[in-house]
């Protein structure tokens, strides 16, 4: 302790773990964690994962090495340097995974990240869903900002938002509207019932002239 009075901190006297009553810790290295939620659970049976901590919440679970839950209810961090912020029901289930809060969450790919929201799930490895509701981030590098149901499935693919939007394509890009489908590489489309089939291609639904595509331009440079 510092310069604050020690007679209200609670130290251990050596680098030991810390346990609330009736937390469980799993393996012979459990001296290791941190386990001061409610019926939360640290490190996995058959395992010895060292610095697993779960530092508050409900039946919280910091299954792999150095995996986290800060809090929230029924959070599960599975894999090695893994984390959960807060939140209900949400899984950090790839290596190095994060999830910061939110409801039925999961980031399953490895360094994958889901910041919040509800129900999303960002599999791809280093995919990245900044919240909304039931959205997905498949493919590596996939990024889906937020909005509902909207699914970036292409290699590096992004969706800003909206609803009902997928970029299907390598390095396509969706902003946002409604049920937009970038489905070539290298395409970008916004608006509303957007179908983007060829490869470098860019278009946009025109509200001058309902029920048609405009095409903005091929934007791809033969050499």
């Amino acid at each position: 302790v510092g310069d604050g009075d020690s007679d209200s901190t609670l130290v251990t006297g050596g680098k030991w773990g810390m346990f609330r009553n009736g937390n469980t810790g799993y393996g012979n290295a459990c001296s290791t964690h941190v386990n001061l939620g409610v019926d939360g659970i640290t490190g996995k049976s058959g395992t010895n994962n060292k610095y697993s901590a779960v530092t508050g919440g409900l039946g919280n679970i910091a299954e792999g090495r150095f995996a986290t839950v800060g809090g929230g209810s029924y959070n599960l961090a599975h894999e090695d340097f893994s984390s959960v912020g807060g939140g209900q029901s949400n899984t950090a289930n790839g290596h190095t995974s994060t999830v910061s809060g939110g409801m039925i969450n999961n980031a399953s790919g490895f360094y994958s990240t889901v910041a919040g929201g509800g129900h999303n799930t960002a599999s791809g490895n280093s995919a990245a869903i900044g919240g909304g509701s039931e959205n997905q981030a498949i493919a590596a590098m996939s990024t889906v900002a937020g909005g509902s149901q909207n699914r970036a499935s292409g290699y590096q693919s992004v969706v800003g938002g909206g609803y009902s939007n997928t970029a299907f394509g390598a390095y396509s890009a969706v902003p946002g509207g409604y049920d937009v489908d970038a489905v070539g590489a290298y395409s970008f489309g916004f608006g509303r019932g957007v179908d983007i089939i060829s490869d470098y291609n860019s278009q946009f639904y025109s509200a001058e002239y309902p029920g048609t595509l405009t095409v903005v331009g091929e934007i791809r440079a033969d050499n």
